[in-house]
């Protein structure tokens, strides 16, 4: 059964419109968000709890490649606005696929045996979630793409 999450309010930013590949997706809107509301738009779109630093470096586990995290980009398709990585065109990465960078730990950093994900010096659960987050990442999964994105046409 599909997921059918409420729609968001577009953000007040600027958008520049890419033609995509993706099946069900042929339109994504990408915000230009200046640097000084980052942090505003991180803390407002971010569905867990424990909201990283700008500073912070994470890794895209589909780009398999480190970024900082004021370098994210908010997309929009589909009627909802979406906190995505740096390489979202190249290979579909959302804020649900970003993880820690950590090169002392040797474990898979995305899911431990019981459900729970290390995260932040942290073990992100569903407890995690902020009140207002389940329903984006329900959207989030419903959208959730892999591989190039753009059209290259």
């Amino acid at each position: 059964m599909p997921i059918t999450p409420k729609e968001d309010a577009p953000l007040s930013y600027p958008r520049i419109k890419h033609q995509t590949q993706w099946a069900g997706c042929p339109l994504s809107e990408e915000y230009l968000i200046p640097p000084e509301d980052k942090l505003q738009v991180l803390e407002q779109l971010y569905p867990f709890v424990k909201i990283p630093s700008l500073n912070d470096t994470l890794m895209d586990i589909h780009e398999e490649k480190e970024f900082v995290v004021r370098d994210f980009k908010v997309v929009r398709e589909q009627g909802m606005n979406m906190l995505v990585s740096p390489y979202y065109y190249r290979s579909g990465g959302s804020v649900i696929d970003w993880v820690p960078v950590d090169p002392l730990e040797e474990d898979d950093p995305e899911e431990d045996d019981d459900g729970s994900f290390s995260i932040f010096g942290g073990t992100m659960s569903a407890q995690g979630v902020k009140p207002d987050g389940i329903d984006r990442l329900k959207g989030l999964i419903e959208r959730q793409h892999e591989g190039p994105g753009l059209r290259t046409e």
